[in-house]
């Protein structure tokens, strides 16, 4: 009662100070590489290795979903189960829940299931796309273990634009994207629409050596809308508005150990946030307040299942900024989830009520740059232990930095893991553990950068579902600890040979993630590698512009993994892309055309759910001003 009872003065002090804070007014100071009309920047993550992409003026993602940016942009390993079928990302060796996915720095994860269809996703719904690879628990809360990823919508600076973006390609694909942009008075906004199908009957092999059969029943329809406003009440105060709807349909089609499969899945989901931007002369307080609603169902002919999963999501957020001279500043926030589930698995409805709160200390100095944080967070009445984290960033030399976190992370168990029946335990324990990373940045030119960066982590209570002794169903249990330690090589250079303009992108992961308890039933012994997870990763890509031409290659390898029931063999993938922009009606436009495993490679990422073998994608983008 005590803890509890700590926890809520921690909140109310931290409200407190944020209200009264607004009212004062100090001498304006400037703080160099901290700009304030991009909202609090509680994603300013110092010490570990972010990146951010930008889709507003690229049209290499367009059309992709989210595990394919992330796989080709950043090199992390995305499993997928057949295209666009299910995809899950594993950073640093971590499980799909271990990627806290942000939408506008809101979790966008199932709290049911703990995760998130990154081949539902689509791309250009977001103006960028911000990666932070390492924990941070301490800023965002449950399952930011192995990173975050935040997709952000953005106001265009630039005058009103139109851009319709349509693809065809192989096995039946067809997408069209339209997105708007225009001002009214001072104030901007965005409408986007977006729809992609595919019928997905490509040809795979069962077997070496065995006929190429077609895949069947493994269509896929999704449709998105998306409307932005970006409203400037006056000069410190502005308010932005996004909704975000999207549906899709996909047929699950069969394992190359089935014979017909006939099952299928459709999600719908409503999104709804409003966020308030309070900008002084030192200081920032941004409150969000978001709803989601959102519902699958899931149905099976052959076996006359039905199956309905919903949940709705009450989501308020403040977070404040303020300067304490002018090197240093703190940031502070709470933040409130209210969850009511209803699934066939549960005998009722069940409800979630997640209360936090965080602190962040932040020092910049001329050569060096430290930040310190701490969380805490109550679950139903759970305390969670406090969660902080601790990051640096020290310029060697003028083209040398180096940087390192140390930080303590955790993952809460899902409404599923607790009343799922059969099989929930309401006495699970959160996943949890310290982690480290270090890391060092090369620049020897203003073109060129290269990173190393090493890292290791141990989470405790590793959540897995396994029958008990004289059980004849699977329970979610806190059996298992695992360890996961690596090297990330990231490369990157730009040079110009005669009117050639090259673009080099390298990624190398070396990912050890071991299970470090012996488990009978799934069989995992102990010091063996999680599944699905390659030791060796590595992307690389090449861009050779000229003039109005661009011509990219990419090349992807994923080492031999383990599978549940047997192993996943190394493959190498190729993939090309041409681009060639124009003008058309006095208009900027681009014409492309992407053709990927250009070698057939009949390969998995999960087992028995076959790969497309070689396909092709062409296209267009017109840009209207």
């Amino acid at each position: 009662m005590y803890i509890k009872y700590q926890f809520y003065l921690m909140l109310i002090s931290l409200q407190f100070a944020a209200v009264s804070g607004i009212g004062q007014i100090d001498t304006m100071i400037q703080i160099q590489e901290i700009v304030f009309s991009a909202g609090v920047q509680r994603l300013q993550n110092w010490g570990s290795k972010s990146e951010v992409i930008s889709n507003n003026s690229s049209i290499e993602y367009s059309g992709k979903d989210l595990g394919q940016l992330l796989t080709e942009a950043t090199g992390i390993h995305s499993k997928s189960y057949g295209s666009n079928s299910l995809t899950t990302s594993s950073i640093r060796g971590g499980s799909a829940g271990h990627t806290l996915v942000l939408w506008n720095g809101i979790p966008l994860l199932s709290p049911t299931l703990g995760l998130l269809d990154l081949a539902l996703i689509p791309n250009d719904h977001h103006s960028v796309v911000e990666v932070s690879k390492g924990g941070t628990s301490s800023l965002f809360g449950s399952g930011a273990i192995g990173g975050i990823v935040n997709l952000e919508n953005q106001a265009y600076d630039n005058s009103p634009t139109l851009n319709i973006n349509v693809q065809f390609g192989s096995f039946k694909r067809q997408s069209l994207s339209v997105k708007s942009d225009y001002k009214f008075g001072t104030h901007k906004a965005k409408t986007q629409f977006s729809h992609k199908q595919a019928k997905n009957d490509f040809g795979f092999l069962r077997a070496p050596n065995h006929p190429l059969e077609i895949l069947k029943h493994a269509a896929f329809l999704s449709t998105n809308l998306s409307q932005d406003f970006y409203i400037n009440l006056n000069q410190n105060n502005k308010l932005k508005i996004h909704y975000w709807w999207q549906e899709s349909i996909k047929q699950i089609p069969a394992t190359i150990t089935q014979n017909k499969n006939e099952s299928d899945q459709k999600d719908h989901a409503k999104r709804l946030l409003c966020s308030w931007i309070r900008n002084g002369q030192n200081d920032m307080l941004e409150i969000k307040l978001a709803t989601f609603k959102e519902w699958q169902k899931y149905q099976d002919a052959a076996i006359n299942l039905n199956s309905r999963n919903s949940f709705t999501s009450l989501i308020s957020d403040l977070s404040y900024r303020r300067k304490l001279g002018v090197k240093q500043e703190i940031l502070s926030g709470t933040t409130f989830i209210f969850t009511r589930a209803n699934t066939d698995g549960f005998n009722e409805s069940k409800q979630e009520l997640r209360t936090s709160a965080w602190l962040t200390h932040r020092y910049q100095g001329k050569k060096i740059k430290l930040q310190s944080s701490l969380r805490t967070e109550l679950i139903d009445g759970m305390v969670i232990p406090l969660t902080p984290s601790f990051g640096f960033e020290m310029m060697l030399t003028k083209r040398l930095l180096f940087f390192g976190k140390v930080s303590r992370n955790y993952r809460l168990p899902t409404l599923n893991d607790r009343y799922w029946i059969p099989g929930g335990n309401v006495n699970l324990l959160p996943e949890i553990g310290w982690s480290q990373e270090l890391s060092i940045k090369s620049s020897w030119s203003d073109n060129s950068q290269l990173i190393l960066s090493l890292y290791n982590r141990k989470i405790n209570n590793w959540i897995l579902w396994t029958p008990l002794a004289n059980q004849v169903f699977w329970s979610a249990q806190n059996l298992s600890k695992v360890w996961s330690r690596g090297i990330e090589i990231e490369h990157k250079q730009q040079l110009n040979i005669g009117v050639i303009e090259l673009e080099i992108r390298n990624f190398y992961n070396l990912v050890k993630s071991t299970n470090e308890v012996g488990i009978l039933l799934p069989n995992i012994p102990k010091g063996e590698q999680l599944i699905y997870t390659p030791i060796h990763q590595l992307t690389n890509a090449i861009t050779a512009k000229l003039q109005t031409f661009d011509l990219t290659l990419q090349h992807i390898y994923r080492s031999k993994n383990k599978g549940i029931n047997e192993d996943i063999k190394a493959y190498h993938l190729f993939n090309a892309m041409i681009k060639y922009e124009t003008t058309l009606f006095s208009q900027k436009t681009f014409f492309f055309i992407d053709v990927n495993n250009i070698f057939n490679t009949n390969y998995f990422i999960i087992e028995r759910r076959p790969m497309p073998r070689a396909n092709f994608n062409l296209g267009f983008n017109l840009i209207l001003n």
